[in-house]
């Protein structure tokens, strides 16, 4: 055993139950993220989650002791007004005063953009993309996934090689 017998806890339930899980999971986060070996966090579609993992995000971003976590989390902000819940507790965070907030907004491609993005991804010059990238971007309105999802789609149809 790593760390030999351990005594009995007495049970928690509700918010004891939560405020305990929380202080542990940051002890964890503590104990794992180092100057040397400092830890990044990424989570996608934090529109969907749940305010528990928001609560639980928060313990770890608003932690004073713990300077080697990076959170990055990714949402759908038009899924997101101001009163969704997890935009509520990033208001709460912003006021705190350690915890830094970068927003990074990611539009959709212009045709431009997206031509170049094309002839990229078919390894084509950008001349003889440029049909082919005025329809992807009618499909797509120049959103990166649909554009992407719409190009492999014509490749498993066999209408691109």
């Amino acid at each position: 055993k790593v760390i030999g017998e351990q005594p009995k806890v007495a049970n928690a339930t509700g918010i004891e139950a939560q405020n305990r899980f929380r202080y542990i999971a940051q002890c964890f986060a503590r104990a794992i993220c180092t100057p040397r070996r400092p830890l990044i966090c990424v989570l996608d579609d934090l529109q969907w989650c749940d305010t528990a993992s928001i609560d639980l995000m928060k313990t770890f971003v608003t932690d004073e002791s713990n300077n080697h976590l990076l959170f990055i989390g990714c949402y759908r902000d038009d899924e997101m007004g101001a009163e969704h819940h997890v935009s509520v507790k990033f208001d709460q965070m912003k006021k705190g005063n350690n915890v830094k907030f970068t927003t990074i907004e990611l539009g959709n491609m212009d045709l431009d953009s997206l031509t170049s993005f094309v002839s990229e991804r078919l390894r084509l010059p950008r001349r003889l993309t440029k049909s082919i990238s005025e329809i992807v971007h009618r499909k797509s309105l120049g959103n990166a996934f649909f554009a992407t999802t719409f190009l492999q789609s014509l490749v498993d149809g066999g209408l691109l090689a």
